[in-house]
């Protein structure tokens, strides 16, 4: 067993956002496929130790962050040097469906057709709700009620 770990080597390196140059932390710093991966600390450093001599794809994320990879080569018993430069991305949300039924939903989830009304799409003033939503979509059909 002691052979097998005098053989293996440790990539270590910072992760760090294009934009400020401030050191990252909670990045998530790991060899594609291999299970083998850490986050980085309050100063954007990591380390992964024990890793098997090879040819990896190292990845770093983070939300807010894009996806960054890059190729690492490591061999027996060595220490490989490897720093990320992070560009900021805006996060995709999926749109919240309102259905009329309790809970929310997705719109990928809905086999329903789905129509959008937004108030970009309206060129007369918008007098009341009803009046907007009317005949605006597939099927929608507003009828006033009193209260």
């Amino acid at each position: 067993m002691a052979l097998l770990l005098s053989l293996a080597a440790t990539i270590t390196g910072r992760v760090i956002a294009a934009s400020s140059q401030a050191p990252l932390n909670s990045v998530q710093v790991f060899l594609e496929g291999t299970g083998t991966g850490t986050l980085t600390n309050a100063r954007g450093g990591f380390i992964l130790l024990n890793v098997p001599p090879g040819t990896y794809q190292a990845v770093a994320e983070r939300i807010g962050y894009a996806r960054t990879v890059q190729p690492v080569e490591v061999t027996a018993g060595a220490t490989a040097e490897l720093d990320f430069v992070l560009n900021e991305e805006a996060l995709g949300l999926d749109e919240i469906i309102v259905t009329g039924t309790a809970g929310a939903a997705r719109r990928r989830e809905i086999g329903n057709s789905i129509a959008q009304v937004t108030t970009a799409d309206i060129d007369e003033p918008l007098l009341s709700t009803d009046a907007l939503l009317q005949g605006r979509g597939a099927g929608i059909n507003v009828s006033e009620q009193s209260g």
